[in-house]
């Protein structure tokens, strides 16, 4: 019996199908530019992917860690420092595991977001209150993140520009960002992501002949209250891989149980592969005294040929689109908690513009 399709005209000129609609043919497919994987991955309106997802979280957990914890962790615990990165690691699998749960429990009471999970979950007023705690905590994180990416600016690119308009051309950037929506931004980091990751790994080849292994020892002799301590500045630092919680709302089902842990997993190693070669490099006690120790690797590799003079200049500027995706990512998730908290369903941008306007002021303080 022959089978009658009624829409094949119209499903040949979408890339949806049903069961009951013919998949489009592969020379079809080739034709109009859209590949086997594009067709089969491709994200709906307002919908970001698995692999956009997981790429816009490795970026934010290394810029954060590469920039904060070699310093820190050496502070602590000196040669034992990449026992602490392991722990830290290890610690934040195990908060993934949480973060897995209440995805699920946003699942099945099917809640958009994770500001209307917590008061399904704990009840409204609860809920509220959780709300608000959630808008101060991103805000306090934003102008951190605003002062560190125009103190960075300022420090490596642009030496003599004012300090209020790089912060202003800063926030008008993230606000732009912000405003184009979530699917825009995990799309421009889907691209930058081996752009950002190929030059840093190649970075850390050319300073890997340089490293002192002597430097690495002794190990095992950390008191247990500075390992701990190494250990908590890791987690804590990992732990900003909840904001997939708030990514849930643009997200698919199940995306934080199928890339959050993976992301983990690739900047611990980075972080991990990192550490030991600032160590080789300058030792554990001279690492503990930088600011930004990955600023004065960048600054100390030469690759060879001489094409690039200002190797920290380079990086650096590849680095900015990696502080960049924390920068909106906070202040996106700020606006989506406070419009829940505010009920504001219309005028998402004004909010975002008093957004920028207010962690202007908050980075100036």
């Amino acid at each position: 019996m022959p089978i009658q399709v009624a829409e094949s005209t119209s499903a040949m000129g979408s890339d949806r199908y049903t069961p009951q609609t013919p998949r489009p043919s592969r020379g079809r497919m080739r034709a109009r530019g859209i590949s086997k994987r594009t067709f089969r991955n491709r994200a709906k309106n307002r919908e970001i992917s698995i692999r956009q997802m997981y790429r816009l979280e490795v970026c934010e957990l290394l810029a954060l860690s590469s920039l904060g914890l070699p310093n820190t962790v050496a502070r602590n615990a000196g040669t034992d420092g990449i026992f602490c990165i392991l722990a830290g690691t290890v610690l934040a699998l195990l908060f993934h595991k949480v973060l897995i749960v209440v995805e699920k429990g946003m699942e099945q009471t099917k809640c958009i977001s994770f500001p209307e999970y917590l008061e399904c979950f704990y009840g409204k007023y609860v809920g509220r209150i959780l709300q608000a705690g959630y808008t101060i905590y991103f805000y306090l994180f934003a102008c951190y993140m605003a002062f560190l990416f125009a103190r960075l600016s300022l420090t490596n690119l642009l030496r003599e520009e004012s300090y209020h308009v790089v912060l202003a051309v800063v926030l008008l950037l993230a606000f732009y960002c912000v405003v184009s929506g979530t699917e825009a931004r995990a799309r421009v980091f889907e691209i930058l992501f081996w752009v950002i990751l190929l030059p840093l790994f190649l970075m850390l080849f050319f300073a890997a002949g340089e490293v002192d292994t002597d430097y690495w020892t002794p190990v095992f002799r950390v008191k247990p209250m500075d390992f701990a301590e190494g250990t908590y500045g890791v987690f804590i630092t990992f732990s900003i891989i909840f904001f997939s919680l708030f990514l849930k709302k643009e997200g698919k089902k199940g995306c934080v149980r199928m890339c959050s842990g993976k992301a983990i997993g690739v900047a611990g190693g980075i972080c991990g592969g990192l550490y030991l070669i600032l160590q080789g490099l300058f030792g554990a006690k001279a690492l503990s005294f930088m600011e930004f120790p990955i600023v004065t690797l960048m600054s100390r590799v030469q690759m060879t040929g001489g094409f690039l003079k200002r190797t920290d200049a380079f990086m650096f500027g590849l680095w900015f689109f990696a502080l960049l995706a924390v920068l909106c990512g906070v202040i996106s998730y700020e606006r989506q908690t406070l419009a829940r908290f505010l009920e504001i369903k219309r005028g998402q941008t004004i909010l975002a513009l008093c957004l920028s306007v207010g962690i202007f002021f908050g980075a100036d303080l």
